[in-house]
C-alpha cells in the first residue's frame, strides 16, 4: 500500500496501514467504511463524501464503482434489488476513466519518489 489515508466524518474498520504488503491470501476486503445519518439519504451522501476523500493508492480497489452505485438514480431511491447491477451498470463500469487513472499513477510516482529520497532538496531541480 503505497499511500491509505482513510475519510473522516464516518466509521472505517480498517486493518491496513501505509507501506503494509497486501497477500494475495488476504480477504479482499481491506476496509469497511459505515456512515449514519437521520435517514438514508444523510447517510448515502456521507459515503459518497467519505469514498470521494478516502485515499488508497498502490493497490486494485473498487472505490469508484462504489461510488457510482452510491450516485445511481436508482439506488439513492431505493430501488435496488438483487438484478440492480446487471440493469444499471455494464463491464466498463467496474474500472475507473482514464483521469482517474492517470492522475492516480502520477501521485503514486510523486509519493514514491519521495519516499525513496527522503532527503531530496525540493529547491534543486538537477
Amino acid at each position: 500500500i503505497l499511500n491509505w489515508q482513510p475519510p473522516g466524518q464516518v466509521r472505517v474498520d480498517h486493518g491496513i496501514q501505509t507501506g503494509q504488503m497486501v497477500s494475495p491470501f488476504y480477504d479482499p476486503m481491506l476496509a469497511k467504511v459505515i456512515a449514519h445519518g437521520s435517514d438514508r439519504e444523510t447517510a448515502r451522501r456521507k459515503l459518497i463524501c467519505a469514498l470521494e476523500d478516502m485515499k488508497l493508492l498502490g493497490v486494485k480497489h473498487n472505490q469508484h464503482f462504489l461510488n457510482q452505485i452510491l450516485k445511481e438514480p436508482a439506488f439513492a431511491e431505493g430501488q435496488a434489488t438483487t438484478a440492480f447491477l446487471d440493469q444499471h451498470f455494464t463491464d466498463n463500469a467496474f474500472y475507473p476513466s482514464e483521469d482517474v487513472l492517470l492522475k492516480s499513477s502520477a501521485l503514486a510516482a510523486l509519493l514514491f519518489f519521495h519516499l525513496e529520497n527522503p532527503g531530496h532538496d525540493k529547491r534543486k531541480v538537477w
